[in-house]
């Protein structure tokens, strides 16, 4: 599976992430890239988690591949 965000956050205001955790099953593969943009005086709260999979089901870290990026753009206030 793959997964794009990419989210523009306008001047003064707040922005929060917070999904629950990626679960990858066995043999799966996923990529994330999640670019956040900040306008002036923009904040941005992001949570990024993983864990090791279907344990109970003896998957424990048993994925073939993650990868997960997040990316932080700020403008440049003038002057």
């Amino acid at each position: 599976a793959v997964q794009l965000l990419t989210a523009t956050v306008g001047p003064g205001a707040l922005l929060v992430v917070a999904p629950d955790p990626v679960m990858p099953f066995a043999k799966s593969r996923f990529a994330q890239h999640q670019r956040f943009e900040l306008s002036p005086g923009a904040s941005a709260v992001v949570v990024d988690g993983v864990n090791c999979g279907r344990a109970a089901r003896g998957e424990r870290w048993a994925f073939h591949s993650f990868s997960s990026t997040s990316e932080f753009a700020t403008a440049i206030e003038p002057g």
